[in-house]
């Protein structure tokens, strides 16, 4: 009997016992805090998938990013053959949108991380306030902005990308000090009202916002927090930017104080000063999105999770468990409202406005029309076309909007959260099988293999 090159005996019992003690993936994008959930995931049928492990990788290459994609349908998909050639930190996973609203059905597609949109629900807040330019032609056509941390309106009154007055950026400034990643860039700002040391304050101030594991409380519970004496002690020094700031940033306040012919209050050079303290502007900027997507809000009325639970109300729109499901309003919506309760300090007007007009939509087909037309009251200058009607043209789910769902408490965003862990696992675990049977392929070739007519009586 003649030597034969296929999968040898090794090979596939190898893959087989690999396929018996399979895992979940360790992958990037999955939320651990539903990884104590425990979910259950029946593995998928192996001889389904065998043929196409068998099918050879020698013809693939890795493939360039060619450009950023806003379109579920238009961005290329990166097949279980081609994800083997990638790290897992190259690609992510993503939802097609346009189903998701419409039957809250969860279809994945696997994409290179370069080739993905950046744009989110924080994009219409940084929208009218920041410089636009014309994108070149690998770079984010809906994120047409560049970012200046030291932005002053024309009055002064209001500063950074967000547009903080004086009580905002004060607010800030506390949650940056009752977060202990960030804590020691604001302690020279601040002093406490009774003398006590002001790190101290600043701990138990961490304690009453995240619990003693680091994560978040939930917004109720931090909302209690702003009236609190702990929250209270802290102050501002006015005079810390006379003592910290360079000789660069303090020309640079007499320059805008000339410029507008007037003195820029205190916090205002406080602020200024702090975007030198941080040891970059990106970690500034991260910082002040996790300011505004879960602190910014707290003690306002017209919270955004408030204002898109009603909106989805109005509209029926719940899960599979029957809960109510916010997440399955259009994205623009949901990020109007953060925008809105930004620059307007409540979200009154938004509320009311889902309340009169959000009836009006009786049907999924309008909600998109009828909802762009309702938002963009909500919002000011280039927002209403730069921001709500391209924002609209998105029709993916990023794990950044997840993310950003949850942060907000968005109703329905920590089921969207386990629903799209679930299903990125299975996904993975599938790659992960191909991949040992590709493995099991490349095995030596030269062993015997003995078929059952070997054996038979001639």
């Amino acid at each position: 009997m003649s030597k034969v090159k296929i999968l040898t005996g090794a090979g596939i019992i190898a893959a087989g016992s690999l396929f018996s003690g399979i895992k979940t993936p360790d992958f990037g994008l999955v939320f651990p805090s539903f990884a104590k959930t425990g979910t259950t995931i029946t593995p998928t049928d192996t001889t389904k998938i065998f043929p196409q492990a068998l099918d050879t990788i020698e013809t693939l290459s890795k493939r360039k990013a060619l450009k950023v994609y806003h379109r579920f349908e238009e961005i290329p998909a990166i097949s279980d053959k081609e994800a083997i050639l990638y790290n897992k930190n190259e690609y992510t996973y993503i939802i097609n949108a346009d189903k998701y609203q419409k039957n809250g059905t969860i279809e994945l597609k696997r994409v290179l991380k370069k080739e993905l949109t950046k744009a989110n629900t924080l994009s219409l807040i940084y929208r009218s306030e920041c410089a636009t330019y014309t994108p070149k032609a690998e770079e984010d056509q809906l994120v047409k902005y560049e970012i200046d941390l030291k932005l002053i309106n024309p009055t002064g009154k209001f500063k950074g990308p967000s547009q903080m007055n004086d009580i905002g950026v004060l607010f800030f400034i506390k949650y940056l000090a009752a977060n202990p990643k960030t804590r020691q860039y604001v302690l020279p700002l601040l002093k406490t009202k009774d003398g006590t040391k002001t790190e101290d304050v600043a701990k138990r101030l961490e304690q009453k916002f995240f619990t003693p594991e680091s994560k978040i409380r939930n917004m109720d519970e931090r909302e209690a927090v702003i009236a609190s004496p702990v929250y209270q002690n802290l102050r501002l020094k006015d005079n810390a930017w006379q003592l910290l700031a360079s000789k660069n940033l303090k020309r640079f306040i007499a320059k805008e104080e000339a410029k507008r012919h007037k003195t820029l209050t205190n916090t205002t050079k406080n602020y200024l000063l702090l975007t030198e303290l941080f040891p970059s502007e990106q970690e500034f900027q991260n910082s002040l999105e996790e300011y505004n997507l879960a602190f910014f809000p707290l003690a306002r009325p017209g919270k955004p999770k408030v204002v898109m639970q009603t909106l989805a109300q109005g509209l029926n729109l719940k899960n599979k468990e029957g809960n109510l499901d916010a997440t399955r309003l259009p994205t623009f919506a949901i990020a109007a409202s953060l925008s809105h309760i930004n620059w307007q300090g409540n979200g009154l007007k938004a509320l009311l406005d889902v309340k009169r007009k959000g009836r009006f939509i009786t049907s999924q087909d309008k909600i998109q029309q009828r909802l762009r037309s309702i938002v963009k009251a909500w919002v000011c200058g280039k927002s209403k076309t730069y921001g709500v009607d391209e924002l609209a043209k998105l029709n993916i789910i990023t794990p950044d909007i997840i993310r950003q769902y949850q942060k907000i408490e968005l109703p329905g965003a920590e089921e969207l959260a386990f629903n799209y862990q679930k299903e990125v696992i299975k996904a993975e675990q599938n790659l992960e099988r191909k991949k040992m049977l590709a493995k099991a392929k490349e095995a030596p070739s030269e062993t015997l293999m003995l078929r059952t007519i070997d054996f038979k009586t001639r």
